[in-house]
Order: C-alpha cells, then structure tokens, then sequence
C-alpha cells in the first residue's frame, strides 16, 4: 500500500469520467497513518487528509470505467421491482463484466466506483462505508472538495468532490428518498434521519449562498455507550459514578456544550444508568438520536414530525407530562419548549437533556432565563447538574467539567460566594479530580436520603460503581455488551 504514494505524480490530476457523479483528484497524504481498502488518513503540510486511494488508475482504466458502467446499470435493471440492488451486487456485476476484458490490477477498485455510483450514493456512500472511523460527512458547495470529521484526526480535507450541482442534488435526493422528503425548489432546507440513523441536513441556494450545501451526521452504526466513553476519554469511571447516582437520585440534568462537543452521545449513554423499571419518555424533533430502548422497554419515544402540520416540541413535552412519566429525555432545548420541562421538574418529573452552552457555568443559566427560553425564576432552581462538554482540546471531547446548583432562599443570598441570582455554581468534577473532592455533593445527600442511608454510605457506594465500571476498561470485559454489564451490579454485588 505505501508504495502506491510515490506513483502520484506520475498520474493525471483528476479522474474526470463522464460516467461518475463525483472527481477523484490524485491527493494523498504525504505522511500516511492508516490505511483501509482503498483508503488513507494522514497529514499533508498543516493539513489532516483523508483519500480515496487511486493513483494507479491509467487513462484505460478511466475509459473502462465509461464503457462498464453502462452495462452494470443494464444488469441492475433487471433486478425485480421489488427489490433494490445494492452496492455488494453492483460490484459483483461489475467484476464479472471486466472478468471479460483484458487484466486491470485495479479492477477491485474499478468495480467499487462503478457500484457505489450506480448501486449506491456516489461519493456519500462511499465515506459512508467507513462509518467506523468517519462521523460527519460536509458538503460545504458542489464545486467543494467534500469535507469529513473522522473519530481520531478531526476535519480532514477529502480528495472526492461532484461533478456538479445537478450530480450532487441527485446523489442527495436517492440518499433520502426512503425518508419521504426530497430537497428542492418547493423544499429547499430539509433535515432527515437515514434508517441507519444517520442524520442529514441540506439547504439549496438562496439560503445557502455559494449552491447547495449538505452535513450527513453518521450515527446509525457506531452509536457510542458507556464503554466507549471510558476507552475514549470522554468520562472516568469517577464522574460517571457520580452521573450514574445521580440519575438514580432524580436529578436534573443539563448536558451543555458546542456543536459536535458529544453531547448527544453522552446522554444516550447514560440512560444505561436509568433503572429498568422506569417509564421513560423521550421527547425529540424530528429525527431520533437518542436511541435508548434497548436500555428502557418501557420507553415511549416522541417527536414532532415533518410535514404540513408538524408538531412543535414544545407540544410533545406537554404530551410527555400527560402520560405519569417516571423520566423524561429530550434531545436538545432550545425555546419555549424549555418552560414546559422545568414545569414538569417542578411537579416531580426529573429531566435530562442537552443544551448550546459554552463552559461556563453561569453563561449557562443565562440563557436558560433569556428569550426564546425564557424560564421563570422559581423554576429553575430545579436544575441540579450541569456536564459541560469540551471537543477543543487535543485529547478530543470530553467532560470538561460538572456543576452542580445549590439554590438558595432569599435571607441566604447576601452571603459571601452567592450569586444575585440566588444560586451556588459548585465545580464538583474538573479535570481529573477524584471522588475525594465531591464529600459534601448535592448528589451524594440526595443519593443518601433517596435509599434513607448516610452520605458516608453514598459515598462508599460511589467508589464501589467507578470500580464496577473501571472494570470495563479492562481486558477481560472487552467483549461484553456495557448495558448488560451495568445491568449486573447488584446482582454481583
């Protein structure tokens, strides 16, 4: 594989095939540090690049790729109606055709361009087929190179790009079409959710000024749980402890940070901690990312639907309270909606949910108490916990920190260290503190009074959960599925 990387520039510049949707410009990295089938990631000068490994490819290869393709798509026709081709039996086809023709040592290749632009999304499915390692796919315009956020080098430039407006709105539209919308002239903005639960987004111009422009959010296939988080970083077995007493407690629970900081991913996992015996509703938009119920068989999931007549969020959490939930989930809060589940915590209906914040713990209340959120004072003194989440660092995303809120009464709040807004910003985990820090936690006295024991108590049981999950990270578990695993304590116990 490495020695195809001193064969570029003995290659044309781009394979440019009236066939394809999509250009493959001979772009790769000149430090390489993994390889897949076809592919590279690497750095190239200050940049992170991932590529579509052909430079090989000769001008009879190009003209190959015009003259099977044609055929594939005739041999694909004749699949019955019923059923659809997919990009396994396009390759097949293709390799059998050019089994017929003189030896190419890239017929492999050859056959997976043909069958992802034939059977497939083009260029989309062809990321897409890497869903382990690639997270978002960005079309930033049609003449753009395609852009791809991968799970351990970040934003990495592709050498994939379409051919056009029209080839790209194509491969777009055939993307979503089992979703039942299209983007167009009458529907120029969508967001869909793929069956995999892939999330894309598109808007066309004039709302999005240099063409059309695309974000796919590829989560279907390697949704992230609790062992994850701790291989990764993300959290440590302490502060999850701490989360996992937390939700057991009832608390209230904010999970704030920026775009793509891991925040969804997070309050997936951790409804792994929710008891099994709990009704559980979860409130979303409309595409469902918060996939819990293999976690919760008593989960009812809700959202407000696309369409002529969609259903605001905000309705769906009134909804929500109306059906004696134990727990409610929302995906993100951003608007008026946020009333309605302070509301619902007010009366006895713990939340947990995500929220746009940057790390601070005061910024966050802020815009909890500013328009379009705009909740009332005397309710959001039910919120307890808030996880900010940090992806700007060189480790990738983590929980940065996790505040906890001591509101206080009226003849409490001149004292020294007290907001005017009547609360305590309490950092109780920040880094890599220990569970030492936390002995007088919020967490540990709602714990201790929740099963009538002492915070000594609560305290000893944390410690005896950041064990349990440590465990996880060790070699012994590597095959274990961590919602089951989780599903054990007490009964290892």
């Amino acid at each position: 594989m490495q020695k195809l990387f001193h064969l570029r520039k003995r290659t044309p510049d781009e394979i440019r095939s009236s066939d394809l949707s999509f250009n493959i410009a001979f772009d790769y990295p000149d430090a390489p540090e993994s390889y897949m089938p076809f592919r590279a990631v690497g750095r190239q000068g200050n940049a992170n690049v991932y590529s579509i490994v052909a430079p090989n490819l000769s001008r009879s290869d190009l003209a190959m790729i015009s003259y099977i393709k044609p055929q594939v798509v005739s041999k694909l026709v004749e699949v019955p109606s019923d059923e659809s081709a997919s990009i396994a039996d396009a390759k097949k086809v293709a390799l059998s055709i050019l089994s017929n023709y003189a030896t190419s040592e890239n017929k492999e290749l050859i056959a997976d361009i043909i069958a992802h632009d034939t059977a497939g999304y083009g260029p989309f499915s062809l990321l897409m087929e890497d869903s382990k390692n690639i997270e978002e796919i960005i079309v930033n315009d049609p003449s753009s190179r395609i852009s791809v956020y991968h799970s351990t080098h970040g934003y990495c430039r592709t050498n994939l790009s379409f051919r056009g407006e029209r080839e790209f709105r194509y491969m777009l539209n055939k993307m979503i079409e089992n979703t039942g919308k299209e983007v167009n002239a009458v529907t120029p903005i969508i967001d869909a959710q793929l069956p995999d639960g892939s999330r894309v987004h598109a808007q066309l111009s004039p709302y999005a000024v240099r063409g059309t422009s695309a974000s796919i959010r590829l989560s279907g296939s390697k949704r992230l749980g609790i062992k994850e988080l701790l291989k990764n970083g993300t959290a440590t077995p302490d502060a999850l402890a701490y989360l996992w007493l937390s939700i057991e407690a009832g608390l209230n629970i904010i999970i704030a940070g920026a775009p793509s900081s891991g925040k969804t991913t997070l309050l997936s996992a951790l409804c792994a901690f929710i008891p099994k015996s709990k009704r559980v509703i979860t409130v979303e938009e409309d595409v469902n990312e918060v996939k819990i119920g293999e976690y919760l068989p008593n989960n009812v999931a809700l959202q407000g639907a696309s369409g002529d007549k969609p259903i605001h969020v905000n309705e769906q959490i009134i909804n929500a309270l109306h059906m004696r939930p134990d727990m409610l989930i929302i995906g993100e809060v951003r608007g008026q909606e946020t009333k309605e589940v302070f509301f619902g915590a007010n009366v006895g209906v713990p939340f947990a949910t995500t929220m746009h914040s940057n790390l601070d713990s005061n910024a966050l209340i802020n815009r909890l108490i500013s328009k379009p959120m705009s909740v009332e004072p005397q309710s959001l003194s039910a919120l307890d916990l808030a996880v900010l989440m940090n992806s700007s660092g060189i480790n990738g995303r983590k929980v940065e920190k996790i505040i906890e809120y001591k509101w206080l009464a009226k003849g409490e709040v001149e004292e020294e260290g007290v907001n005017h807004d009547g609360y305590i910003a309490n950092e109780v985990f920040s880094g890599g503190n220990s569970l030492e820090t936390i002995k007088k936690s919020k967490v540990l006295s709602k714990y201790a009074s929740a099963t009538m024991s002492s915070t000594s108590a609560a305290m000893k049981e944390m410690k005896r959960r950041a064990a349990f999950l440590n465990r996880l990270l060790m070699q012994e578990y590597e095959s274990v599925n961590a919602a089951e695993y989780v599903r054990s304590y007490g009964v290892t116990l």
